[in-house]
């Protein structure tokens, strides 16, 4: 979900998520990551630039993932 304080409106962003249970936005505000636990991936969703609102794998994992966040160095 996306709220946007100016409109105070939520917008849904993807409401076909297998157990997302983790979400990091990137360093420089283009793209979250967001973590499935059932589908055992990480997905990115787009939220600026020429890819914006679209979602690719960012990562497969062997195994279900239980959260995410960024490094000290902002990645």
């Amino acid at each position: 979900m996306r709220y946007d304080p100016w409109t105070k409106n939520v917008t849904v962003l993807r409401d076909d998520l297998s157990f997302a249970n983790g979400v990091a936005l990137s360093k420089d505000g283009d793209f979250v990551l967001v973590t499935q636990t059932t589908a055992k991936n990480i997905l990115r969703y787009w939220l600026r630039g020429p890819r914006a609102n679209t979602v690719d794998i960012f990562f497969q994992l062997r195994g279900a993932p239980d959260n995410i966040i960024r490094n000290i160095n902002g990645e």
